[in-house]
């Protein structure tokens, strides 16, 4: 048991269709090696944070590029960094997750990507 709280299986019955393929799954470049399609990751992900009521996940944005996750925008706290971080390890397919979030400083304005 791997400790993951969430209830999907990839061993479900209903997890696969009629010919026993998995279709949330594509194949990596190794056939034995699949490659979740990133829309779902985004999904859940982004389910995931807005799941959280300690998390104000309209600032926080998720890009994902071959099932590596990147969070950036902005938090409250530390842990609430940390909290993203592993909701957004948690679903199936997720190779890598770059935290860029920033805490924000009581009083300090916001600085845009472009640094405006």
């Amino acid at each position: 048991m791997s400790g993951r709280s969430d209830s999907f299986s990839p061993l479900s019955p209903a997890a696969h269709d009629e010919h026993g393929h998995r279709p949330d799954l594509e194949f990596a470049s190794e056939p034995d090696r699949p490659a979740r399609a990133d829309e779902r990751i985004l999904e859940e992900v982004s389910a995931s944070l807005a799941a959280d009521v300690a998390l104000d996940a309209s600032r926080i944005e998720v890009s994902v590029v071959d099932g590596d996750v990147r969070l950036t925008g902005f938090v409250d706290t530390a842990a609430q960094k940390r909290e993203a971080r592993n909701r957004a390890r948690r679903p199936f397919g997720v190779r890598r997750v770059r935290n860029d979030l920033r805490i924000m400083v009581p009083g300090e304005p916001i600085a845009t990507e472009t640094g405006q």
